[in-house]
């Protein structure tokens, strides 16, 4: 199974567009986009001292920048080796002031990569199927685990003895990191009971950021927002390879330390999920937009294969309710044997009703109204004077969804007749009807339009003293067929401002023209029947005029039916050509239609 599976029609479903990236993809992204952050930003250090320094219990604080000045004198205390003593007179001096500080211990963080581990060989760092017995109340359908890692990692702590100290310092070995991991909760959706109002203001900015969706940025690393809560360090995480006493203090300041740092990176979409850059410039506005965001996972159907799990974005739009409860899809999104990326899938109704919001308008000229009128003329044997046009109408043409597309049906008839008694005693009736067919059919990578337009007159005399037809003319004056078939070749790529063709489907048309009208055969489903001499001689000549008439409509007909064809294919591959979301974000590859007509697309991260 792949994204040719993808049926979000389906009631299970719903949701207006998925976007599943697998968790090889956002590991090596990143793992990148870590290394670009290690080697912007400076390493992060912490102090915490004791709240009674004289005798140093109490619990810790968080020692401002101020405090750490006037403590040290801007030495660096990591400088101080491991197993110093009071009795060193190297370091007594900034021993003895750290200790009159109540000085307790300090972490000290660089961010990047590991530096004696090649980044391919490094775990990965999001792991979209944590193990069934995690030790957590949370959904694991919709839970990750994360695991971070840093460039270096250093403690350095001070024990205190009978006026005397003793420095304790671990470093982070290159070649073996410190992990540390969280379960992180990915439900975007407040339970019912809960009132936006009522939650920290943190949490209240946090969570508009998510409502307020920008489709230009929302699916770039920076977005992708982890947790609304504290994020559950996995049981038996904590790194006691640290080389301290598992039972010591600072493990509970090492956790408030990870928490410090990992939270604030959730709260602004992420540094370590976040990448370096951020495109600029104008792009052209996202055919969907999206008003509801949440996640859920997919893990891949083969166990075996974990990194093709995918992290599955659940969008609305059109402010539609986010469906509940949140279902797990019933296929993989990726296909084994040649796996993409990433897929983005859009529901089949949304796309329809973008199509029939696109083209439907252009129909209007089409659907115009047939009036048909016959007047006794002052001709020999005072025959009735046919005369026919086609108007405009109000008409607001607007396809209807069907199993394969959209279809639309346009019909307009009128009929006028005449009896003259005196003195040729005959009945002229004239009815004419106006035909406008169109399907859009979407299959495989395709969207084909197909427009039949006819139009059929049938102009009969009747005799009424012989009680019989003295003559009857009809048949199709116009009746034609154009098929426009437009194959989805590539998406525009957005790595560069003011794109404008970033995210849009570029459309390759091919439009065939066929003439129904193929014989005078009446038998046949399009005919054409050209009045004789003697039906001219017998109706004053008023049939002759009325072919005229109707091959002029018929002409007029044609060159509407053609402009059609040129006037979608701007509208589709151009002026409302269909743009995904995303595009700042992503490459896309490969559109086509899934078998249940969800609009599909292969996703790559850009960068």
């Amino acid at each position: 199974m792949s994204a040719q599976s993808s049926n979000l029609s389906s009631e299970a479903y719903r949701y207006d567009l998925v976007s599943a990236l697998t968790q090889d993809t956002l590991n090596a992204s990143i793992k990148q986009t870590i290394a670009t952050a290690g080697a912007q930003a400076p390493p992060l250090a912490e102090y915490y001292r004791y709240n009674d320094p004289a005798t140093h219990v109490g619990g810790t604080t968080v020692m401002t920048a101020e405090e750490v000045q006037a403590m040290t004198g801007g030495q660096d205390i990591f400088a101080i080796p491991n197993g110093t003593t009071s009795d060193d007179q190297t370091y007594q001096e900034l021993g003895n002031s750290m200790a009159a500080a109540g000085f307790a211990y300090a972490f000290r963080v660089g961010f990047g990569l590991p530096r004696g581990i090649p980044p391919a060989e490094m775990p990965d760092v999001l792991t979209l199927t944590p193990p069934a017995n995690s030790n957590t109340a949370k959904d694991l359908a919709q839970t990750v685990q994360y695991t971070t890692y840093f460039a270096s990692f250093e403690l350095m702590k001070l024990t205190y003895g009978w006026n005397a100290w003793t420095v304790e310092q671990v470093a982070q070995p290159d070649d073996n990191p410190w992990m540390f991991q969280w379960l992180v909760d990915l439900n975007l959706t407040l339970p019912e009971d809960v009132k936006l109002a009522d939650l920290p203001p943190t949490v209240q900015e946090h969570l508009k950021s998510v409502y307020n969706l920008d489709p230009a940025t929302m699916f770039s690393l920076q977005q992708l927002l982890l947790n609304l809560h504290t994020p559950e360090l996995v049981a038996g995480a904590q790194p006691s390879v640290i080389g301290f006493d598992p039972t010591d203090p600072i493990y509970g300041d090492l956790n408030a330390f990870l928490n410090s740092y990992w939270l604030p990176l959730v709260a602004n979409g992420g540094i370590t999920l976040g990448n370096a850059l951020q495109p600029q410039g104008v792009y052209p506005p996202a055919s969907i937009i999206p008003t509801a965001l949440n996640y859920v996972v997919s893990p891949y159907s083969d166990p075996r294969q974990p990194g093709l799990s995918t992290l599955n974005y659940l969008v609305m739009s059109g402010n539609r309710p986010m469906p509940a409860p949140i279902a797990p899809f019933g296929w993989d999104w990726v296909d084994s044997s040649s796996p993409a990326p990433g897929v983005m899938a859009v529901r089949s109704e949304i796309f329809l009703d973008y199509l029939n919001e696109a083209l439907a308008p252009s129909l209007a000229p089409l659907c115009m109204t047939v009036h048909v009128d016959i007047d006794e003329n002052n001709k020999w044997y005072n025959h009735g004077d046919p005369a026919v046009s086609l108007n405009a109408s109000n008409i607001t043409p607007t396809y209807t969804r069907t199993e394969t597309g959209l279809k639309f049906s346009h019909s307009s008839t009128q009929k006028d007749e005449q009896t003259v008694y005196l003195p040729t005693s005959h009945h002229d009736e004239l009815r004419v009807t106006l035909q406008v067919e169109s399907t859009v059919t979407i299959a495989g990578n395709t969207i084909t339009c197909q427009t039949t337009v006819t139009l059929f007159y049938d102009y009969e005399v009747e005799r009424l003293i012989l009680g019989s037809t003295a003559s009857e003319t009809k048949g199709y004056a116009f009746a034609q067929r154009n098929t426009s078939v437009f194959t989805m070749t590539a998406v525009g790529a957005g790595t560069t401002a003011d794109n404008s063709t970033a995210g849009m489907i570029w459309l390759t048309p091919n439009v065939t023209v066929e003439n129904l009208i193929q014989s005078s055969d009446k038998n046949a489903p399009y005919y054409q029947d050209k009045a004789s001499t003697w039906s001219k001689y017998l109706t004053g000549g008023d049939t002759g005029k009325l072919i005229d008439e109707v091959a002029q409509l018929a002409d007029r007909l044609r060159t509407l039916t053609d402009g059609y064809d040129a006037a979608i294919s701007g509208i589709i591959n151009g002026s409302l050509a269909w743009v995904f979301p995303g595009a700042q974000a992503f490459y896309f590859a490969n559109p086509r239609f899934s078998e249940a007509k969800d609009l599909t697309v292969e996703i790559t991260y850009q960068g």
